[in-house]
């Protein structure tokens, strides 16, 4: 159960550190049962806040592809290696994404609030 779901907080001063670490726990649990749903159902409350952490959201990015990294250089070939660098890469997407969104969104709210209006994207072909 991660601190959020307790309704807790960590320290003051160290909520990220302390989130990041329950994070790499988290993706041990990943890595052992196989799925990438437990580091999904962490982020998750993260990432509905009207603010999510970013900085927290990169950290756990660069420990899980230094991860993944650390594997490929190992240069591991067995199946479980396998398994677990094919793992490693759907969490690792999964926050990409998340990442891309979070900065996206942030960066039209601050264009909004500066009284900037954002285009819709044009369509690639016409429509009719």
């Amino acid at each position: 159960m991660t601190w959020l779901e307790r309704g807790t907080y960590p320290h003051p001063r160290q909520p990220l550190a302390h989130a990041r670490l329950e994070a790499m726990q988290v993706l041990e649990r990943c890595l052992t049962e196989g799925t990438p749903r437990p580091m999904e159902a962490f982020l998750e409350p993260f990432l509905v806040l009207d603010s999510p952490p970013l900085t927290l959201l990169m950290q756990i990015a660069d420990d899980v592809d230094a991860r993944r990294l650390y594997l490929v250089n190992e240069r591991h070939a067995d199946a479980v290696s396998v398994k677990t660098h094919a793992l490693l890469e759907q969490v690792s997407a999964y926050l990409t994404d998340w990442i891309n969104g979070v900065t996206t969104r942030m960066a039209q709210r601050a264009a909004f609030q500066r009284g900037m209006v954002i285009a819709p994207p044009i369509p690639d072909e016409p429509t009719q």
